[in-house]
């Protein structure tokens, strides 16, 4: 369905970059898991004024984690067809964004400028996840 859908050059290297066990897919995934979790960690200690806070690397990684979820909606478009993790997107990862925006922006513990800022910042997450698909594919 990809080969129909997209160039030839850009399926190969998609079908090649995502073709992954299940065990695979979670090794990449618990690598993912640890990354947010430290991020989380850091914008706790951001709030309580501990000496790993920073609230603009729990920023870049929940805008991320936020734009992606417009990509699975996309590929559903693009395929006409449901895809992984589009019903998730949908459900729960835009609204749970946008209520975790409006929560931290309420009571300042974000601000705009906070997101305008962190947002060239999110060029950096993809190494890390290539590097989780690298390490998932190597160590299963």
């Amino acid at each position: 369905m990809l080969y129909a859908k997209l160039p030839r050059a850009i399926a190969s290297r998609v079908v090649r970059q995502f073709s992954m066990s299940t065990a695979q897919f979670f090794v990449a995934v618990l690598i993912v898991f640890l990354f947010v979790s430290s991020s989380t960690y850091m914008a706790n200690q951001y709030v309580n004024q501990g000496p790993l806070g920073s609230i603009h690397f729990f920023t870049v990684v929940t805008l991320v984690f936020f734009l992606h979820a417009f990509t699975h909606i996309g590929q559903s478009v693009l395929l006409r067809s449901i895809t992984p993790g589009v019903i998730t997107s949908v459900v729960v990862v835009i609204p749970y964004s946008l209520g975790l925006y409006y929560a931290l922006l309420e009571h300042r513990i974000m601000t705009w400028g906070t997101i305008w800022v962190s947002l060239p910042f999110m060029i950096l997450i993809f190494p890390v996840l290539f590097f989780a698909h690298w390490i998932g594919k190597k160590t299963v």
